[in-house]
């Protein structure tokens, strides 16, 4: 490998290290407060903790794979025929977006959980 391809691959590491964290701690806390929610209502079961990982995990990889093929695209090492009208900008900001969506559901996820488990206010009011 070439010192120019080593720098661009850090720089790529860079740029997914902060959002992939968040979406793993996410994840894990998705995880916990669902497991705590199922064993509140005696309903655990290994399938579904199962099912929902295999679930998450697809979002999360294909995320992954949506910014790899965004950060080739821009960074010019393959290219998309001209007469698709996409850019590279249009292709970040589309994996970008997948992120908010996935980061969006997840938060859902852990705050139904944490309202389920009493440890959120039913509905917030106004003074």
């Amino acid at each position: 490998m070439t010192p120019e391809v080593l720098v661009l691959f850090y720089e790529f590491l860079k740029t997914l290290a902060t959002p992939a964290i968040i979406m793993l701690l996410l994840i894990l806390l998705a995880v916990i407060s669902g497991v705590l929610v199922a064993i509140k209502n005696k309903q655990f079961e290994w399938r579904k903790l199962g099912d929902f990982m295999s679930m998450i995990l697809v979002k999360f990889f294909g995320w992954a794979l949506f910014m790899i093929f965004a950060w080739v695209i821009q960074y010019g090492a393959a290219s998309i025929p001209v007469e698709t009208g996409i850019t590279a900008q249009a292709i970040m900001a589309m994996a970008q977006g997948s992120y908010i969506l996935i980061v969006v559901s997840l938060v859902g996820q852990v705050l139904g959980n944490f309202k389920e488990l009493g440890l959120a206010n039913q509905t917030p009011t106004i003074p």
